[in-house]
């Protein structure tokens, strides 16, 4: 049925005003350029909505009048569309033969860039066409539709499968296709239009029957049946081509298609690999309270994906939000057992299916991504053994929307209170939106178009055009004004998990957490999950007051450094790390008294100038801990970037050496040292915690005469401030009466049980000789101090020849000299090799890998294990492991190959050659398990590698 058919009679000045060419209309800030000419032709027809795929047409039409008021947030999203390359009104296209009309340059689809060139058209073509109806502007009804009409013109019997085309080609063809709806169902300003540009006149601007079979035929059922039309691919690879098949079945009124695409959404029960169904039931998960698997004995929802990591997490989270609004706009129910579709008085919304499954699968995403600890149990599942740190934190492009919040409180009827109840971290990123064009790291963003690479990845960012009305009642989820800089506040992103230790706090216009001290990290906790899961005595949490997600750490030299603007009450030591079980801190800055004032301190973020060589790092999410033996105040404002594009601009004052180093001293004997620093402009130097007497001068050089000797280490903070920015960097001090004293006190940090490495440990020999020397006569006290500090470099630069892991291997990985080079690997995969985490692995592998131990050491092994890549065991399947003294001619080592297994597995070397040693080792994949995706033939890796052996040295 036609609900609305205004016929129009348009002025001539309205015909001329919109012939415009080759100009970007202005995005005015009242939208003055928005206009009612255009009205929508909504019909319900065969249980279908249009237009309806990816916009609701009747909160289309409140958008445009929001609009013609200037009203937010809808004027904002509007304004930074039009900004974007592809609301152009000069006409664009990937896949346009020159010279021709709509002829297209590659009629064919059997490989990667033709979704490339779909993705450009589609999103650009749906960008022309709202904007069409929002302005009445027929140059972007000319240019929506000739690119629409490109791709009518594909060749039906020209498409083939290609790597990974289920996954990557239904959010373009998504985008296509809903342009193509909102052109059929639109009306026509002008039914010709004139291109006078490129030479094109008279061009039919009406959306004729001719459209609809064509594109249906050359291009709709093409891509459904090659790409689209499958109900048993891996998770969330379910889900993407669910999506772009439901646009397809919606344009062609195809009833019984669509009601199987609705049922393959919600439950998909007829899957062949229900273990990895990506529908919403198997996905976000029932774990039952009492499944003896479950550490926590309460109900819960366990997103499976988020196992294997949290880019797919998300991806998930934004396919089913998606997935839910286009239901809703076809105004589908379900069955709320079989999650069919329904039409019975008890048959439910998508938001409202299984308990309203989504809010609660979105919500243990957005909260372990946001830094809080969520429940897991072990299913059984190999992929899905323990939840992913990969790609955790990496929220900043997801704070611009808040589609599932609206529409549980505007749609769903739950009030603010209940959500903030049931989803609070749902809750809080609606309360917490960027702008439009908003920052993403140090990378200014706009919202439109944000989740793409070289094409379009993910739908969502029209939501805007779907915007309740009443949003705009509730100030307090209002968008913000543009973003003046990159920084990223605590407030408004941060994680609080001791809410007895920190909290928020405001003062006049400064919102900031405050973070009370703790002795040390085990007295800190995750109350909130305490609180939820008291029973849970298996799930390892706490040690951090905070957490910090949405960063994008940069890998440059001069960006290194991230910044946190803080005031203090006293002095504290701060760890980061990347997790909140108790982990490795990966850098511990001295937090200085500030005295209330604001201050900006550093940390650096190069992996290779961490504290512990071991420790974890991400690169989207910091955990902090205060610590001092004191009560101290300390408040987090925000971090900012240093160096890169809406950060702070400065070259940080850098400590040269190691001055981490214990520096031996003597009673009464004066100590001198000049700090030395990298970028020491404008640097003024104090210390903290100094003991009596000593002194640092402008120039950095400190004094001091010890006045008797010291029990325990003197920690002593360097604080250099170059105006900007504040670095600190600890000293330690241990002071002696005499020179046996101080020789028995260094001494005593060598362990003589161990075996070092023959060249280092003669080094130290040498050192430690010439103080055994001095001390059989009578030595200057300052030539014996700087040749006793000499033996304590050697000492710490001591290498193990055959350092251990915990379960008495050989870590390899131990110190950067035992593989001098890798091949085919990254060599800092190495490190992902021995942190017994299947997320983390080898990388993809296109040929064997080798390790070389250099030439002064061979190994000589019993046995090595393996564990696969989680999710990947066909990967790491038929690995022999092969030795070489000169990397040409290898000998096998391995008697047999690894299995396709996820379980950490043994191959024990040869009886023959246990003894034999050899400098470089080669892990080899002979016997190849079936390739994932036959698009992907030759891929191995391995994201644990264990090496039952020993490090020989060459006597050459």
């Amino acid at each position: 049925m036609v609900r609305k058919l205004i016929p129009l009679l348009l002025s001539l000045f309205v015909v001329m005003g919109s012939l415009q060419f080759g100009n970007v209309v202005k995005a005015e800030q009242n939208g003055s350029d928005v206009s009612e000419v255009v009205k929508l032709i909504i019909v319900e027809k065969s249980g279908f909505v249009h237009p309806g795929i990816s916009v609701d047409p009747e909160k289309l039409e409140n958008t445009r009048q929001e609009l013609m008021k200037g009203n937010n947030p809808w004027i904002s999203y509007y304004n930074a569309m039009k900004q974007t390359k592809y609301a152009s009104l000069k006409f664009e296209s990937a896949n346009l033969k020159a010279g021709t009309i709509d002829t297209p340059k590659d009629s064919t689809f059997k490989k990667s860039s033709a979704n490339v060139n779909l993705s450009s058209d589609g999103f650009r073509a749906y960008t022309q066409a709202v904007l069409y109806y929002l302005t009445g502007d027929s140059q972007y009804r000319y240019n929506a539709i000739r690119l629409v009409r490109i791709w009518e013109n594909m060749n039906p019997n020209e498409f083939q499968y290609f790597a990974d085309s289920h996954i990557h080609v239904g959010t373009p063809f998504y985008y296509m296709v809903s342009a193509a709806e909102l052109l059929r169902y639109t009306t026509v300003v002008d039914e010709e239009y004139n291109d006078e540009q490129n030479g094109i006149m008279n061009y039919n601007l009406t959306w004729t029957e001719e459209d609809t079979n064509k594109l249906t035929k050359n291009l709709i059922d093409p891509v459904i049946s090659t790409f689209l039309y499958s109900n048993y691919r891996y998770m969330n690879q379910h889900l993407y081509p669910v999506i772009g098949a439901m646009a397809g079945y919606i344009f062609k009124d195809d009833k019984a298609r669509y009601e199987e695409a609705v049922e393959w959404a919600m439950v998909n029960s007829t899957t062949e690999k229900p273990d990895i169904n990506g529908a919403l039931k198997n996905q976000f998960h029932l774990i039952e309270a009492n499944d003896p698997r479950n550490p926590t004995g309460v109900s819960y929802i366990q997103h499976l994906e988020m196992g294997r990591d949290q880019a797919h997490g998300t991806g998930d989270v934004i396919d089913l939000t998606g997935i839910a609004r286009i239901l809703n706009q076809q105004k589908t129910k379900i069955d709320p057992v079989n999650g069919t579709v329904s039409t019975a008085v008890y048959a439910q919304t998508p938001y409202a299916f299984l308990n309203q499954r989504i809010l609660e699968g979105a919500e243990k995403l957005y909260s372990y991504m946001g830094g809080y600890t969520i429940p897991w149990t072990d299913l059984g599942y190999p992929d899905f053994v323990k939840v992913s740190e990969a790609y955790r934190g990496r929220t900043g492009l997801f704070f611009n929307m808040s589609e599932l919040y609206d529409a549980y409180r505007y749609m769903e009827g739950m009030t603010k209170e209940e959500l903030e109840k049931k989803a609070p971290q749902l809750s809080f990123r609606a309360k917490h939106l960027t702008s439009p064009n908003f920052y993403n790291g140090s990378k200014l963003t706009n919202f439109w178009g944000s989740f793409s690479d070289n094409k379009m990845t993910e739908i969502g960012c029209e939501y805007w055009l779907s915007i309740p009305s009443e949003r705009s009642l509730d100030k307090e989820i209002a968008i913000p004004a543009q973003a003046q800089d990159s920084s990223v506040s605590f407030v408004e992103r941060g994680a609080i998990l001791d809410k007895s230790l920190a909290s928020v706090k405001k003062e006049e216009e400064t919102t900031y957490i405050r973070l009370k001290s703790a002795k040390n990290q085990e007295q800190i906790k995750e109350t909130d999950y305490d609180s939820q899961y008291p029973k849970d005595i298996k799930t390892i949490r706490g040690g951090n007051q905070i957490a910090l997600p949405s960063l994008i750490k940069i890998n440059k030299p001069e960006s290194e450094f991230l910044s946190l603007r803080i005031r203090s009450t006293g002095t504290a030591n701060l760890l980061i790390s990347s997790n909140n079980y108790y982990g490795e801190a990966f850098q511990e800055v001295t937090i200085p008294n500030t005295h209330g004032e604001w201050k900006y301190i550093v940390y650096n973020t190069n992996g290779k100038k961490q504290i512990s060589r071991t420790a974890r790092q991400l690169a989207n999410l910091d955990f902090y801990s205060v610590i001092s033996d004191t009560d101290i105040q300390v408040d987090f404002d925000r971090l900012q970037y240093i160096n890169a594009d809406g950060g702070l601009k400065t070259n940080v004052p850098t400590f040269k050496g190691n001055l981490r180093q214990v520096q031996y001293l003597l009673k009464k004997v004066p100590y001198e040292q000049k700090i030395e620093l990298d970028n020491a402009d404008n640097v003024t130097f104090s210390l903290v915690n100094a003991p009596k007497g000593m002194t640092i001068d402008s120039d950095g050089t400190i004094k001091w005469t010890p006045d008797k000797k010291t029990d325990e280490p003197v920690l002593v903070t360097v604080v250099a401030d170059n105006g900007v920015v504040v670095n600190t960097a600890q000293l330690n001090f241990v002071v002696s009466n005499n020179h046996h004293q101080a020789y028995e006190a260094v001494l005593s940090t060598y362990n003589q049980n161990q075996v070092y490495t023959q060249k280092i440990f003669l080094e130290f020999s040498k050192h430690k000789e010439e103080v055994e020397t001095l001390l059989k006569g009578s030595t200057e006290d300052r030539i014996f101090l700087t040749t006793l500090n000499e033996m304590v470099t050697s000492i710490n630069a001591l290498e193990l020849l055959n350092p251990k892991l915990a379960d008495g291997t050989f870590n390899y990985y131990a110190y950067d000299s035992i593989i001098p080079s890798v091949t085919t690997m990254n060599k800092d995969n190495i490190k992902g090799l021995v942190d017994n985490d299947t997320a983390t692995f080898s990388g993809d592998l296109r040929a064997p890998s080798i390790f070389d131990f250099g030439p002064e050491y061979k190994i000589s092994a019993k046995a090595f294990s393996f564990q696969a890549r989680r999710g990947l065991p066909n990967r790491s399947e038929g690995m022999n492991v092969y030795g070489s003294n000169d990397g040409v001619n290898w000998i096998l080592l391995t008697e047999t190959v690894t299995t396709n297994t996820e379980a950490m597995e043994t191959i024990r070397v040869k009886e023959s050659l246990v003894n034999e040693s050899f400098r470089y080792l080669k892990f080899q994949v002979d016997y190849p398990g079936i390739p994932t995706d036959p698009a992907y033939p030759g891929i191995s890796s391995f994201a644990e590698l264990r090496i039952d052996g020993t490090r020989n040295e060459v006597n050459e």
